[in-house]
């Protein structure tokens, strides 16, 4: 190794110590390795001056065009947005494993079936209460609720939430709605969006039967 303070070291034949090279070449590759993965860890920063400005969004257009989606009899996505927008969350679904849930009301008054004044009403209690990316569709004789990226514990509790509160707000309208929810997330391999609909049925159909209020689908449960 070099003799002079500060000068580069070097190794000859004669010279080189085996232990102190590898200590050396040990710490380098260290500090290197923690170093990147410093750098792959710290989010990227971006400065305000490269942002770009947005473009004009027209708001008109956008709200327009979206209450051409509503069905004006009941206040929510007809049927045919529900099967639409549930193929495309299982498109998503199966690129991304992003989890999505059904949640399928099923609404009666002490009577009978609802009239439309409070279908209609229900729809829109429903659908202020609901995320943007949720969807609250008719698709009679039920009530459809999309829950995108949304796990079985997250969509009952959801449902739980909503059959208190159409429960209550009803009461004071008609005497009161009987509620009765189905739930089914969407399982890990599924080829098909009416699987999903299958799963809700069935676990609406047992909770009816049982008297509760909220069935989550369990795979014990016969089809």
């Amino acid at each position: 190794a070099g003799d002079h303070d500060g000068a580069p070291i070097v190794w000859t034949r004669n010279t080189a110590n085996i232990d102190e090279i590898l200590l050396l070449l040990t710490g380098s590759s260290s500090t290197s390795i923690n170093s990147l993965a410093a750098q792959k860890k710290a989010p990227p920063k971006v400065s305000a001056d490269v942002l770009l400005q947005p473009a004009p969004f027209d708001q008109a257009s956008y709200y327009q065009f979206y209450q051409k989606l509503i069905d004006p009899g009941s206040g929510m996505f007809p049927s045919g947005a529900f099967y639409w927008f549930l193929s495309q969350e299982l498109v998503r679904y199966q690129r991304t494993k992003t989890s999505f849930a059904l949640i399928l009301l099923d609404c009666k008054s002490a009577s009978g079936p609802l009239d439309a004044p409070m279908v209609s009403w229900i729809g829109q209690l429903l659908s202020s209460q609901m995320r943007k990316l949720d969807y609250v569709c008719s698709m009679e004789p039920f009530i459809a609720i999309l829950l995108a990226a949304s796990e079985l514990p997250e969509a009952v509790a959801c449902a739980v939430r909503l059959a208190e509160l159409i429960s209550v707000k009803s009461a004071h309208r008609t005497g009161g709605v009987v509620v009765h929810a189905g739930v089914a997330a969407i399982p890990e391999t599924c080829e098909h969006p009416g699987v999903l609909i299958a799963a809700a049925e069935v676990a609406l159909r047992n909770g009816i039967q049982r008297n509760k209020v909220v069935s989550p689908f369990e795979p014990a449960m016969s089809l």
